[in-house]
């Protein structure tokens, strides 16, 4: 992503998704802009770049017990 940084026109937007070592942490969480998803777990942040405009944003994590969930 930081090959887009150089683009002035863009947003940066970045999540923390901090690690608390709990039976959680391993489960993976997804952050959604448009169609574009991104697998996040404890310990691990992300950067993603928007466009000017409006932007649909959607976070959604796994069912603690239902691991092939994604909502």
């Amino acid at each position: 992503m930081a090959a887009q940084s150089w683009r002035l026109n863009r947003a940066r937007l970045c999540f923390v998704r901090e690690e608390d070592n709990g039976a959680i942490n391993g489960l993976r969480s997804w952050i959604r802009i448009e169609d574009y998803s991104v697998p996040v777990i404890g310990g691990q942040a992300v950067c993603l770049y928007v466009q000017p405009g409006s932007n649909n944003l959607t976070v959604t994590s796994t069912i603690p017990y239902d691991p092939h969930s994604r909502n």
